[in-house]
Order: structure tokens, then sequence, then C-alpha cells
């Protein structure tokens, strides 16, 4: 009883200590290392418990956006990047019936994504 305790205490600890979260995710898009952040919005959003709620969505869109933007992207994987970074703030919608992320930033990742559209074509 004693080992599967000790067992069930170091799986719990491995997982809280490498899982990530939109705290460390967003401090990584704060310093301009959106590949590193893209990598940890995968991760994070792998996780079905993560995947039903709208930030993870939220967040997903606003990398994938600023992903898109990296000069070493060829035009075509950053059209892959911006209609993925689209959908996902449709998804927002989606599930956030009061829209509150994007009303409160006045729709700019909208806007940005516009721009980014437009500078591709």
């Amino acid at each position: 009883m004693k080992r599967l305790f000790f067992i069930s205490v170091l799986l719990a600890g491995y997982c809280t200590g490498f899982s990530q979260s939109l705290d460390d995710i967003n401090e990584q898009m704060g310093k301009g290392d959106f590949r590193k952040a893209k990598e940890g919005i995968d991760k994070y959003m792998s996780s079905p418990k993560y995947a039903a709620t709208s930030d993870g969505w939220y967040f997903k869109g606003r990398i994938y956006n600023a992903f898109s933007k990296d000069s070493l992207l060829s035009m075509e994987d950053a059209l892959k990047f911006k209609i993925e970074a689209f959908n996902d703030f449709k998804k927002v919608q989606e599930m956030d019936k009061l829209d509150l992320r994007l009303k409160v930033e006045n729709y700019l990742s909208y806007f940005d994504l516009y721009n980014g559209f437009f500078d591709l074509g």
C-alpha cells in the first residue's frame, strides 16, 4: 500500500511539474519566442481537459497568428498557420457565448489576421 501511495505521489508530481500552463506560454509569447510558445500550446491543447476551454483556443489562435509572421516560414506555411488561427478564434466564439476575450481586446486579433492575410496576398 505504501508503494502504491509513493508511486502515485511521484506520478502526480511528475505530471504537474512538466505540464505547461497558460501563464508560462503567455510569458514565452511576451518574450517573442513564438516557436517555444507554439510547442507549449500544442502540448497544452493535447489534454482533453484544456481543449474543452475557450482560453486554450484563444491563446492557440494568438500564438499561431504570431508564429505565422516568422520570416523563416514559407508563404504556404504562414497561410496554413493563419487559417488555423482564424479557425481557433471562431471556436472561441462558439464556446464562449459572451465572447469576453475578443471583446476586451476589441477584436484586434481578427484585425491582425486580416492584415496578415492582406500582406500574404
